[in-house]
């Protein structure tokens, strides 16, 4: 099975003189998904999307990638008629996202594990919102106009001339992903407010940057088709910190030169590149493999240059590499209320930073697991999980690694 590469890229805190201004257009999702991605297959997803009450529901559905920036390829997208079913195949084996939308209600982002699968059946439930109307601008003030406003790789909205957009949302947070032409990317949380809570402030937008580089073997060879990310670190934390992602986690693809070109960075992101301390990390299919020191970066015309080799042990990067191993664990329990099983809620995870998603849901008896993959060394691990009723209540819980069997009590 061909498995997927993608290479971290851990970077100083220096600035560089190969950042530049951002000023080119938004590309546009492409039309097949990055070389870098999935397996060879093509697996089919079906299922049925219903209302908070488990009744079909006519709508759309859209499948993206499960990727540090979902916006790189354009996904498959569904009608779903009356009956609430849907089917496709994917283009290939992989690691994807659903999303649905339809007239007053909206879904969370459901993750669809289809890498070792030849078929997934899977129900998607939307629960009732209300339009949430909010806006961008730049840090001078200015509207910024023609934004695009994703959730999970998925285009919902385009703001306006004045910067204004409008989201359908309910009091669960959808964080959005918003891009704009010469500005970096961020996220930001859209849930539904009361009517007395203080209109939202603008979404404001730091201009962006470009860093351009290059990805050679230990011999000098491009090495095309490599997912590249960056990740930052401040070289003073390097021994005891774990990296930092920009705000939304962009991931490009190298050229048959080995080339490639990061832009919507911010110039606020804490680190460009300086050519001191790089390494990176490949991600193939299902297993995670980290290479302590895999390729170093430097300066070299203008041009940051990541090759393959050892790292310099002063750098100190060895313990923060050790924050970062996978570390895979099982939550498993039962969801009650006043002591008897609550059947199909939806299992979400909703740690900050973490986008919230949905990770499974309950049986007829109420029992549940559900998977999570982390990094770090396993006795830090903890998850917080939010349990959904298909009435929409919702309760939060901490769980920790190697706690058995738990009961998961909804008021």
């Amino acid at each position: 099975m061909r498995r997927a590469v993608v290479a971290a890229v851990l970077v100083g805190a220096c600035r560089s003189t190969n950042v530049t201004p951002d000023t080119a257009p938004l590309a546009e999702p492409a039309a097949d998904p990055p070389p870098w991605f999935g397996a060879a297959g093509t697996p089919r997803i079906a299922g049925s999307l219903v209302d908070a009450m488990g009744h079909p529901l006519a709508g759309a559905i859209h499948l993206r990638l499960s990727a540090p920036d979902a916006t790189i390829w354009a996904g498959i997208d569904r009608e779903v008629g009356a009956d609430g079913h849907f089917a496709f195949a994917a283009p290939r084996a992989g690691r994807f996202t659903l999303f649905a939308t339809a007239p007053g209600a909206t879904s969370r982002v459901v993750d669809v594990d289809a890498l070792m699968a030849d078929a997934i059946d899977i129900t998607v439930f939307a629960f009732p919102c209300t339009p949430q109307s909010r806006a961008v601008q730049s840090a001078s003030g200015d509207a910024i106009a023609n934004a695009r406003i994703d959730i999970a790789g998925t285009i919902i909205a385009h703001t306006d001339k004045h910067g204004g957009f409008s989201v359908c949302a309910n009091r669960r947070p959808l964080v959005a992903a918003i891009h704009a032409s010469g500005f970096a990317a961020t996220t930001r949380q859209i849930a539904s407010t009361p009517d007395t809570v203080t209109p939202s402030r603008p979404h404001v937008l730091d201009r962006g940057i470009v860093i351009r580089g290059r990805i050679l073997d230990a011999a000098g060879n491009p090495l095309p088709n490599f997912g590249v990310q960056p990740q930052f670190v401040y070289k003073p934390q390097m021994s005891h910190g774990s990296p930092s992602v920009p705000d939304v986690p962009l991931v490009v693809t190298s050229d048959a030169d080995g080339r490639f070109v990061f832009r919507e960075l911010s110039e606020t992101d804490p680190g460009t590149p300086n050519g001191a301390a790089y390494t990176a990390i490949s991600f193939q299919g299902d297993d995670i493999e980290h290479h302590h020191g895999a390729f170093i970066g430097a300066q070299v015309n203008d041009e940051l240059v990541l090759r393959r080799g050892l790292h310099q042990p002063d750098l100190g990067l060895d313990r923060m590499l050790e924050d970062m191993q996978p570390v895979r664990w099982t939550v498993r329990g039962r969801a009650t209320r006043d002591g008897q099983p609550v059947p199909d809620a939806e299992i979400s995870r909703t740690e900050i930073n973490i986008r919230p998603r949905t990770i499974g849901y309950s049986r007829a008896d109420g029992t549940f697991a559900v998977d999570i993959v982390d990094f770090g060394r396993r006795e830090q691990r903890r998850a917080t999980l939010e349990i959904i009723d298909a009435a929409g209540n919702s309760a939060t819980f901490e769980c920790a690694d190697g706690e058995g069997d738990a009961v998961f009590e909804l008021p």
